[in-house]
């Protein structure tokens, strides 16, 4: 999945993404996974593996198929009056459950037979075909619409059989347990999330086009399963649409000791009601302050937050208060505030050690740092130009600093360049330097 490597030593991936669109994706990393979310393309992982990337469109369908070939066959003991006016229909279907125990297949096509499963020694065989890379597989019955949990078989790897079969002798449905239901989610080009990120072992995404008010987050422990079950359980994915004033999109999701999130007028938390964790029936939704935010994703310093304001251009910080029993936000360019009048901010990034600043990028084409201590009340603003103009800026941890990088435009010889640049390092072996 790599463009051949030219004798530049040039590393390219193929992307989706217009020179345009840069600035409006959406990033979060887990481990050796990048999440890339923009409302023009469906939601995409950057992989790394031992000796290449690889980026990939995320499928939110089921990891694993359904079993096929799944029969039925009842027996009667001859001992048993064999009256047929007695016999009921009895339907069943079978999931497969993969290698990691968590990860559940749809149900399979139903398959029905007719008996009295109620006489002794009465009872119904369900066969059904292996599936590659299941662990186990779970059977259920259909009773007043809804299919109950009544056995499982475990794969067995060893005779690698081609068929499973498990019996039922009146065995009675457990409803808390039902197979997975799957729904198509972010599907056509205007139903794209433009906001990412993890809470409580869940994905979380949101901003769609079409949903632009709605949170949808994967099934707890998972990546990309957006199933649940009837009745709902609290490990099921979580979709709900925040009723707000105004309908705007919501533009980033941040985890603080809340699950916090921020339209272009408000930021909002969202809270458990009875229930230590977020759950599909236990979500609460409230706003906390009414400014808004603009499209630069925010960073996240100890326990606060620091983000660019929808209008004016100003960076403000949002932590919790616990006089005010929630997450209040303030200004921080009120120190300095002609770095921001009249101007934005584009990009942001934080570097943590040596000194805590957060890096910007105005659209004037400064640098601007703030050396941040929020639980000290500590900040202080710092500009840095060059010849040429700042685009963009990341932090990368490089040993015990955060090296910091930035794409500088420059004019060469009449020419137009763009250079990555790294800022020289803050931390020094000797005293002189």
């Amino acid at each position: 999945n790599w463009y051949a490597l030219p004798a530049d030593m040039t590393y390219e991936i193929p992307s989706p993404y217009l020179e345009t669109e840069v600035f409006d994706i959406k990033v979060v990393q887990s481990s050796d996974v990048m999440t890339f979310v923009h409302p023009n393309h469906a939601p995409a992982e950057l992989r790394r593996y031992s000796t290449y990337l690889q980026l990939l469109t995320i499928d939110f369908t089921a990891t694993i198929t359904a079993p096929t070939g799944l029969s039925i066959s009842a027996y009667m003991p001859s001992s048993a009056s064999n009256n047929s006016d007695t016999n009921e229909d009895h339907t069943y279907v079978v999931t497969a459950v993969a290698s990691d125990g968590v990860r559940e297949s749809g149900a399979s096509a139903s398959a029905s037979v007719s008996n009295n499963i109620y006489v002794t020694g009465a009872k119904n065989t369900i066969t059904w075909n292996k599936v590659d890379g299941a662990s186990r597989y779970r059977v259920y019955k259909e009773q007043g619409g809804l299919y109950g949990f009544v056995g499982e078989r475990d794969h067995d790897s060893s005779s690698n059989p081609s068929t499973y079969s498990i019996v039922d002798n009146n065995i009675a449905q457990d409803f808390a347990i039902t197979p997975p239901r799957y729904e198509t989610v972010f599907s056509g080009s205007n139903n794209f999330p433009s906001a990412v990120s993890y809470f409580e072992q869940r994905r979380v995404f949101a901003g769609t086009n079409e949903e632009p008010q709605t949170i949808f987050m994967t099934r707890s422990g998972t990546e990309s399963d957006m199933s649940f079950k009837l009745p709902i359980r609290d490990d099921d994915r979580i979709k709900f649409r925040v009723a707000a004033r105004e309908a705007n999109r919501i533009k980033h999701i941040v985890p603080l000791t809340q699950l916090l999130f921020m339209t272009e007028a408000a930021e909002w938390r969202v809270t458990s009601v009875n229930s230590d964790a977020i759950t599909p029936t236990s979500i609460a939704v409230k706003p906390q302050s009414y400014v808004g935010a603009n499209d630069t994703q925010p960073v996240v310093v100890n326990n606060s937050m620091v983000y660019i304001a929808s209008r004016g251009g100003h960076a403000r910080e949002l932590g919790y208060n616990w006089q005010s029993n929630g997450f209040i936000t303030g200004d921080l360019s009120i120190r300095a505030p002609h770095l921001f009048d009249n101007l934005d901010v584009v990009d942001m990034t934080l570097a943590k050690a040596p000194l805590p600043i957060v890096w910007m990028i105005s659209t004037n084409g400064k640098l601007l740092g703030l050396t941040y201590v929020p639980d000290q009340q500590v900040g202080a603003w710092h500009q840095h130009d060059t010849d040429g103009s700042f685009e963009s800026v990341a932090a990368v941890a490089e040993g015990n600093v955060d090296a910091v990088y930035c794409v500088v435009k420059r004019t060469i010889n009449g020419a137009t360049k763009r250079y990555i640049e790294r800022l020289g390092t803050r931390e020094y072996a000797a005293q002189r330097d």
